[in-house]
């Protein structure tokens, strides 16, 4: 749940950042994301306590994706819902940049 989580997470910010033109398009194709870290990516999108938030929620995902910790199993739900919620408005807040891309 948890790599699922992150990966749903990952690829929602990818996908607003190249279709409102932040990010090139041939970063996602060569898989080369050396000079486009996550949270450089998610600061494109988010910032105040709304980025604070959401790149807490991934480090955390990170962590336990790596066995860095653990939690117990009622929070696996938890964190799905919340990613969830984060994706939800990263696609509010920018659905008017990304009207007519695909």
């Amino acid at each position: 749940v948890y790599s699922l989580s992150r990966t749903i997470l990952e690829t929602a910010v990818n996908d607003i950042c190249v279709r409102i033109g932040h990010m090139p398009k041939h970063v996602l194709q060569e898989d080369d994301f050396r000079e486009w870290p996550f949270s450089r990516r998610l600061g494109l999108l988010l910032s105040g306590p709304s980025y604070t938030r959401a790149y807490d929620h991934y480090k955390l995902l990170c962590r336990l994706v790596h066995g860095g910790t653990t939690v117990t199993s009622g929070v696996a739900l938890i964190a799905l819902a919340e990613t969830l919620g984060y994706v939800s408005q990263l696609y509010a807040v920018h659905r008017h940049a990304m009207r007519g891309r695909a």
